[in-house]
Parts: structure tokens; C-alpha cells; sequence
């Protein structure tokens, strides 16, 4: 497919074209008629075009002008299709399909793909799952177990409330332009409720403060909370630990010993 408009490097454009990606993109999300995807990035609608067919209702955000012009001509005729014309930043997920929970998936910018993760995981009630493809070195980021260099806040993070797990990578020549990196697409499925045992903002809060050196004592990282070798021990994590050592559950200990 060739695309009726320039890529934007500012904005991180790559568009799909393999058709062997996108298919297998869409065999893993497997959308049913009565459900609601959003996508984030349509770019030329690669993916969009099934999405539309084996969904109920898409809705696709883009902030980019030339893309939003493109897709209103090219699906003009799909009833069950609806453009949002703003950065996802700036958008309430959680406002746009409300029941049943909608589905995400998106291509997201390399510059801008942490942000939009941390983004997503503030809207994660309204969503049943999220697909997205990301650059791999991030994709790792997000799976990543103590002790990997890749270990920090945002596997941390998107670990807490989701289940994340990696489906497949994706090299350069799937994309136009292509990019200098390999992507990976991510599958992450929201906790239950009765899962999440402490407050995810007091969680990233002291997740934040753990992180500030990576190569630093965890105690010296947290000497600023009065009594912090204490609070270490009761949640039963060595204090002479770095902070890439500590598993997710020590961590949720050492919330709720600190903040309840």
C-alpha cells in the first residue's frame, strides 16, 4: 500500500504496510462485531481497514492533520467508524466507549511512547486489553523481571495493573519509512480489581524515588523517608539491595508498610 501523504518525522511516523504484520496483528486481537476498538495512530489506515470490518465501532485517534483529512475521505462510508482529531495525551479514554470496555490498539511514535503508556494506565478501567507496538528495546523494558538492566519504572508500573506479555517483533522493512530499530507488538490485560492491593499513584511515587540512581543502595535512594531501613525490613527486603533487584511484590510490601 502506498500512502497519499508524507510521513512526518516530528511526529514519529513509520506506517505498516507488511500484510503478513498487519494480519497477524489483527489474528491476535480478534475483534468481535459487538465490540469497541480505539486506535491510537491510524497514520494511513493499514490496520484501520480491518479493524473496521471485524469490529463493531472503531474510534481512531490522530493529531496529525494530513492523516485525518486522508482517513475521513478513505472511510467515509463506514458507519462505524469515527475520528478523533487530537493528541491522545489530551484525550479521556475512559469517556469514549464506556460498555462494554473497549479494545486499544496502536502504532505508538518512539519519542512519545512512555508517556502514552503511562497515559493508558490511568484509563485502564475502560479497557478490556491493549495491543500496541512499540520500539523493542521499550517492549523489553515492559517485561522485563528484576534483575534485567531493562528492569525500572515503567516495567514496574504497567506490571502492577496489567499482565504484559510480548507477541512477536517486527523489523524495519514492515514499515514506510522504515525505522533504524525493530518494533515488538506488546499484549497487556488489565488486573482484576481484587488484584491491586495498594494505590498505583502512591506505588509510582515510591517506585520514582527508589529509581533516582539505578546503581545506588536502595536505602540510599529512599534515606529521605525518616525510618526507611525499618520500612525495608518489614517488608522484608535486604536494604543493601539496588533497586533493580527488587521484585514487583516487594515492592507492593513496601508500599502499603510506608503508605497503607
Amino acid at each position: 500500500m502506498r500512502t497519499e501523504f508524507r510521513t512526518k518525522k516530528h511526529l514519529g511516523q513509520h506506517f505498516l504496510k507488511d500484510p503478513n504484520v498487519i494480519g497477524s496483528i489483527l489474528d491476535a486481537i480478534n475483534p468481535g462485531q459487538e465490540e469497541s476498538i480505539i486506535e491510537i495512530g491510524p497514520g494511513d489506515g493499514a490496520l484501520t481497514e480491518g479493524l473496521i470490518m471485524r469490529s463493531g465501532m472503531v474510534y481512531a485517534i490522530d493529531v496529525d492533520n494530513e492523516a485525518v483529512a486522508y482517513l475521513e475521505n478513505r472511510f467515509s462510508d463506514k458507519k462505524n467508524f469515527q475520528l478523533i482529531h487530537r493528541s491522545v495525551l489530551d484525550v479521556d479514554l475512559s469517556g469514549i466507549a464506556k460498555m462494554p470496555k473497549a479494545r486499544m490498539v496502536g502504532n505508538l511514535p518512539y519519542n512519545l511512547s512512555s508517556p502514552i503508556l503511562f497515559h493508558l494506565l490511568r484509563h485502564l478501567a475502560a479497557m478490556k486489553d491493549i495491543y500496541i507496538m512499540v520500539q523493542r528495546e521499550v517492549a523489553e523494558r515492559i517485561i522485563a523481571q528484576p534483575g534485567n538492566r531493562d528492569y525500572g519504572r515503567l516495567s514496574l508500573g504497567i506490571q502492577l495493573q496489567c499482565h504484559a506479555e510480548k507477541l512477536f517483533d517486527v523489523g524495519p522493512h514492515a514499515f514506510i519509512p522504515p525505522p533504524r530499530v525493530w518494533s515488538s507488538v506488546v499484549r497487556l490485560v488489565p488486573r482484576a480489581e481484587k488484584e491491586l492491593t495498594v494505590d498505583p499513584v502512591s506505588f509510582q511515587k515510591l517506585v520514582r524515588q527508589a529509581f533516582t540512581h539505578r546503581r545506588k543502595k536502595l536505602k540510599n535512594n529512599l534515606k529521605k523517608i525518616e525510618g526507611i531501613e525499618d520500612f525495608l525490613a518489614k517488608a522484608g527486603i535486604d536494604a543493601e539491595q539496588r533497586p533493580e533487584q527488587i521484585s514487583l511484590d516487594q515492592y507492593i510490601r513496601l508500599t502499603e508498610a510506608l503508605y497503607g
